[in-house]
């Protein structure tokens, strides 16, 4: 018999955090055929077309210029998603990582000036509306990394997977090419040695 936990506190605190990303997700996907479609959407006008109130799409999107720079990188995530997933995703934990910092930092340097753009505006986000980044970094390298959660503990794996995030993003991004003034091959060729020494001195510990 299947166990529904309708009006539990965790469930329902489950629930209502699935249903925000939902609703976020509806907005920006609104915005997102808007633009494909040659308009340039405020977030009302993004909200009005998912649905959704205006009042809840300024929770998730405080301006306009927020809204347009996620909308524009809508595209970008999903084919992280679709390689972790694919068929010829090598086994082996080491190469599945060195496959997805490879892949994000394609899609970070295809896309450079828009992170870039996230990056400032999430970092100065209105004083009333907070600005929370994405957690997809996370889920990717969980996936990345599955071949090898049963040799670690729970907090060993977590401390990898929270350590390695660093280097998925575009602060990292920053960093390697307004720091260390590196072209972009280098500063992904660095990243990929990090990530890989990381994971190995992890496992060591295992």
């Amino acid at each position: 018999m299947q166990r529904v936990c309708s009006g539990h506190p965790v469930c329902a605190s489950q629930e209502r955090t699935n249903q925000k990303r939902r609703t976020r997700l509806a907005v920006l996907r609104s915005a997102s055929e808007m633009l494909q479609a040659g308009a340039v959407p405020t977030v009302a006008e993004a909200a009005a077309a998912a649905s959704v109130s205006r009042a809840t799409a300024y929770r998730y999107f405080p301006s306009q210029d927020l809204l347009l720079v996620e909308a524009t990188l809508e595209g970008a995530p999903p084919a992280i998603d679709r390689l972790l997933a694919s068929a010829d995703f090598p086994q082996d934990a080491e190469a599945r990582l060195d496959r997805l910092v490879t892949a994000v930092y394609e899609m970070l340097f295809g896309n450079e000036v828009a992170f870039r753009a996230l990056l400032r505006l999430s970092l100065a986000p209105s004083p009333a509306v907070p600005v929370r980044r994405s957690g997809r970094r996370l889920a990717w390298l969980e996936k990345a990394l599955a071949p090898i959660r049963a040799h670690c503990s729970a907090a060993a794996f977590k401390r990898l997977v929270s350590t390695l995030a660093v280097f998925l993003g575009v602060e990292c991004v920053v960093v390697m090419r307004d720091i260390c003034a590196l072209p972009p091959r280098s500063a992904q060729q660095n990243v990929r040695w990090a990530a890989r020494a990381i994971l190995r001195a992890a496992l060591a510990e295992c």
